[in-house]
């Protein structure tokens, strides 16, 4: 499969949301932390992050940005292109008209208003399932929106911190905390080999704005 091009080579951007140590705790001798980054971190590449999607999507950014889109064939590509020209000439609402025209009865067009691209506009379509469709464009508006987190396990090994096991959710199921909560459960019992260990708690850190 081709690197996706949402930029020539990564996607870089300036974090926005929480990141920074959530939670700290200690097991035989050994000290362990959690630690949330932001999904869309400098130089990273999307393949093998947070989200990545399913079918072909097409994206048109305003005139400095360098969203172009997904796929995974050659053909597709050229799709891509063809959509992201009738988005440019004819708006979003002519281009989802095309696409289903021609490749796909059930894609879906979606707008989003204020990424750190600016306003971005794009069609999602190759499923042939609207229903698909839909849920790959909620994706995509909270990708782009940096409503993703890498949260992290690490255990320190003298001066730096080598990473055991990782995790993305959504920024908004920090709110909650409950799916938060059941992450750091699975962390402990990563380190401890039990769940529920008695003596060992990934405890608040007091999560630090970026």
């Amino acid at each position: 499969m081709c690197r996706p091009e949402f930029t020539p080579e990564t996607i870089g951007r300036t974090p926005r949301h929480k990141s920074g140590v959530i939670a700290t705790g200690a097991w035989k001798g050994e000290n362990y932390r959690v630690t949330v980054y932001d999904s869309l971190s400098e130089f990273v590449e999307i393949d093998g992050t947070a989200w990545e999607p399913q079918y072909a999507v097409a994206l048109q950014g305003e005139p400095h940005s360098y969203l172009e889109g997904w796929w995974k064939t050659k053909a597709e590509r050229e799709q891509v292109q063809v959509v992201r020209s009738v988005i440019r000439e004819c708006g979003l609402e002519c281009a989802t008209r095309v696409v289903r025209d021609l490749w796909d009865e059930q894609a879906v067009g979606f707008t989003v208003a204020d990424s750190p691209w600016g306003e971005v506009c794009g069609v999602s379509f190759g499923a042939n399932n609207e229903d698909e469709h839909r849920m790959q464009a909620r994706d995509l508006l909270e990708f782009l929106n940096g409503d993703w987190a890498d949260v992290a396990l690490e255990v320190q090994r003298e001066d730096d911190w080598v990473r055991l096991k990782a995790s993305d959710m959504p920024n908004s199921e920090f709110n909650d905390g409950e799916d938060l909560g059941q992450l750091l459960e699975v962390f402990e019992q990563e380190v401890t080999g039990q769940w529920f260990p008695e003596g060992f708690r990934l405890t608040d850190a007091h999560l630090v704005a970026a």
